[in-house]
């Protein structure tokens, strides 16, 4: 018979290759389309400098406005303060940012992401 003349190596190949054809064929159907792509939206910002110089009176500036209110010296920074920032959610207090980046070679607003900071205030160091 036909089926007898392929031996097992060659039969075992080509279920191999048709598996790999299914796989890449439900892969590129996935990972193609833009709505399954993920987009890494948010920047890590470090601020590190000497002590009572202004870090945290800087990132409260930039993320409450000019009105924020000065930290107090006992009120200063102690290891590292992490503070998520989405501009777009602060557009009251501070005014509004740009925060779209378009992805590589693309211009539309389905390949547009909106960024969003992690915002790292390192304590004072003195050198």
């Amino acid at each position: 018979s036909a089926a007898s003349s392929v031996s097992p190596k060659a039969a075992s190949m080509e279920t191999i290759a048709q598996s790999f054809a299914s796989h890449e064929s439900m892969k590129s159907s996935v990972f193609d389309s833009k709505e399954h792509e993920e987009v890494n939206d948010t920047l890590k910002i470090i601020v590190v400098g000497m002590g009572s110089t202004g870090k945290t009176t800087l990132i409260r500036r930039l993320k409450g406005g000019p009105t924020v209110e000065i930290p107090k010296q006992e009120e200063r920074t102690i290891g590292v303060d992490i503070n998520e920032w989405d501009p777009r959610a602060d557009c009251e207090s501070c005014g509004c940012y740009d925060t779209k980046v378009a992805q590589e070679g693309e211009c539309s607003e389905e390949t547009t992401a909106h960024i969003k900071f992690s915002v790292w205030d390192f304590a004072g160091q003195d050198v």
